[in-house]
This record gives C-alpha cells, sequence and structure tokens, in this order.
C-alpha cells in the first residue's frame, strides 16, 4: 500500500481540503473511494489501527477501529481511499 499523506485537494469554491490517500501499491488506475468522519484522520491511520486492540461494538473507540481497517482492506480489493 503506497501512504500519500497531506494531500491538499482543491474544491470547486477554491477551498482546499487536506486528505490522506491510500493506494494500491501496482501500476495502473484504480477506483476511489471518498470517507469522511467527524474524528481527526491521523487518528485514523493503519498505524494507529494495529496500536489499539479490537473495541466492542458499544465502545466510544469501537468505530474508530472499524474506520482504521479499512485502508487495507479497500487496497488489498485494489481501490484507492481518500480520507
Amino acid at each position: 500500500m503506497i501512504q500519500d499523506r497531506d494531500v491538499m485537494v482543491p474544491m470547486r469554491d477554491g477551498v482546499h481540503v487536506c486528505v490522506d490517500i491510500y493506494r494500491p501499491d501496482a501500476p495502473g488506475k484504480f477506483p476511489a473511494i471518498l470517507a469522511f468522519a467527524v474524528h481527526n484522520k491521523d487518528l485514523q491511520t493503519p498505524d494507529i489501527a494495529e496500536a489499539i486492540p479490537p473495541q466492542p461494538a458499544w465502545s466510544p473507540y469501537g468505530r474508530v477501529a472499524w474506520k482504521q481497517g479499512t485502508q487495507n482492506t479497500l487496497c488489498q480489493r485494489l481501490y484507492a481511499h481518500y480520507w
């Protein structure tokens, strides 16, 4: 997986949004999935996912851990993931 962090992406209204891009380490173009969350994107990295043990569904961290694992899964299935 290739990770590009803090990429500034211009929007139609001229505002720039800072995103992290995770993509397969393979040649070619890939379909992209854009994700938004209320959590800081720096808390959603694959590194953090490995450091936090699995959380029960009722835990306030349960949803965060679920999102963290998606980069690896999506890249393995040949999708680019913008966060």
